[in-house]
């Protein structure tokens, strides 16, 4: 907005809204023992394959994992020591 005098008012909203930075950074997932939890897109991209061969291994059984309603999570010791539960 202008003022009478032809100044631009410095306050005037511009109509424009920038989100703030995220207020923390983001972290790993881990439990208490200090192992790290994967979600299936993290274990798929550790181990280079396809998300749904991530989920054919978790619905056949072979890859042990931890559901919570519709979040899934994957230990990556569990990767690391090929599906097998430690």
């Amino acid at each position: 907005m202008k003022d009478p005098d032809g100044s631009a008012d410095e306050e005037a909203p511009t109509g424009v809204f920038l989100r703030p930075p995220s207020p923390r950074p983001v972290r790993p997932v881990t439990n208490r023992d200090g192992a790290d939890m994967l979600t299936v897109k993290e274990a798929a991209d550790f181990l280079r394959v396809n998300v749904k061969t991530i989920h054919k291994l978790l619905s056949s059984g072979a890859l042990p994992h931890v559901r919570l309603g519709r979040v899934i999570r994957i230990e990556r010791r569990v990767l690391l020591s090929g599906g097998k539960a430690a």
